[in-house]
């Protein structure tokens, strides 16, 4: 359920749909206020436009899909060797027009 941020995520998912969505989206603002759930939604409709496929859903949900990488902001900076992972990850060939990393 996403509260407070319908709106938002309504235009983001409109841009989508129109593919004028600039390719790159930063999410700003105080920890625990919806970024990363508005973030995974959108993923998952723009993977995932057909809501029937429930087992594609869950697996970015659970951060499983191969199209969809998540990775948590721990607070650190990100260490090389994991910034490394997520270039080559991005040179992978991959199942659906987008790779999108959260």
């Amino acid at each position: 359920m996403l509260i407070g941020h319908k709106q938002i995520f309504e235009r983001l998912k409109s841009e989508a749909d129109a593919g004028v969505l600039h390719p790159a989206q930063i999410f700003l603002g105080r920890g625990q206020i919806g970024k990363s759930k508005v973030a995974l939604l959108l993923a998952t409709h723009m993977q995932c436009p057909d809501e029937s496929n429930v087992v594609l859903r869950k697996q970015i949900a659970e951060g499983s899909d191969a199209d969809t990488i998540i990775f948590a902001d721990d607070g650190e900076v990100l260490p090389i060797e994991k910034l490394r992972a997520i270039v080559a990850r991005a040179a992978q060939s991959h199942a659906r027009p987008n790779l999108i990393f959260i």
